[in-house]
């Protein structure tokens, strides 16, 4: 997952991105689950923080822009409304003036560096557009494992399961949200009500749950998550091939 696209992103080099994204570069994979201070010698990963890293945030939002096809500030997409590229960076996409003047704020702190790095790059003439999905970027779910509350015969799942916290991913290739299934669901929820930043997690595996790689490797052993889903981003990572996916939580009325 280490393209130098990723590295860039990581690194909040927004430069450097604008000059991967001209040469067509797969953005899919340059969604870090952390992100690098360059100024501190050690310990510089960290978890991702909007407030303190606005560079890196403004990032990995007009990636996540940019390869779902999804406006920046309301995240519709092709199919709810008539998205324009930013006409500076063209990699981030607006439905319309007033979700651009919302974002603008955050958005300009990568948006000009953006267009200087592609301006580098004269052998396309225009920004390549990205595929809507990358096959290979996520484990899939195992419909019988990730299902599984582990509940006796005898259980009512009524009284374990709350069905009306729907904790859902976002995919670009068919452009609709999905639920997570119900064993995964019920871990964001409760993940998320104890304050911890993210849920870590393998689909059809539930022994590597919050089991972490301490040195991460390309070749992720088989007893650990591959899965980082971040509250404060709300992204849900495969951390060992650079992609993310959006999520949301709703609460439905009963």
């Amino acid at each position: 997952g280490r393209t130098p696209a990723h590295l860039a992103v990581q690194k909040g080099n927004p430069l450097c991105l604008g000059v991967m994204a001209k040469a067509g570069a797969n953005l899919h994979r340059a969604i870090p689950h952390v992100w690098q201070y360059t100024n501190r010698p050690e310990n510089n990963l960290t978890d991702p923080n909007k407030e303190t890293m606005p560079i890196h945030h403004a990032l990995v939002r007009t990636v996540v822009s940019y390869t779902t096809r999804t406006c920046l500030q309301c995240v519709k997409n092709q199919k709810e409304a008539k998205l324009q590229v930013c006409t500076q960076c063209k990699m981030a996409y607006f439905c319309g003036a007033k979700c651009q003047k919302k974002k603008w704020s955050e958005h300009k702190n990568v948006c000009k560096e953006i267009r200087k790095g592609a301006d580098l790059v004269t052998f396309y003439h225009a920004m390549p557009r990205q595929k809507l999905v990358d096959e290979d970027g996520f484990l899939p779910f195992d419909e019988v494992v990730d299902n599984d509350l582990g509940l006796d015969d005898d259980d009512n799942e009524e009284d374990y399961y709350d069905s009306s916290i729907i904790w859902e991913w976002y995919d670009p290739g068919a452009m609709k949200w999905n639920p997570y299934p119900k064993s995964i669901n019920q871990a964001l929820s409760n993940l998320q009500d104890l304050g911890s930043p993210r849920y870590m997690y393998k689909p059809g595996d539930k022994s590597a749950e919050g089991m972490e790689e301490r040195e991460q490797t390309m070749n992720p052993p088989n007893d650990v998550a591959t899965n980082h889903a971040y509250y404060s981003e709300m992204i849900d990572h495969h951390i060992y091939t650079g992609c993310g996916r959006m999520m949301r939580k709703r609460v439905v009325d009963s």
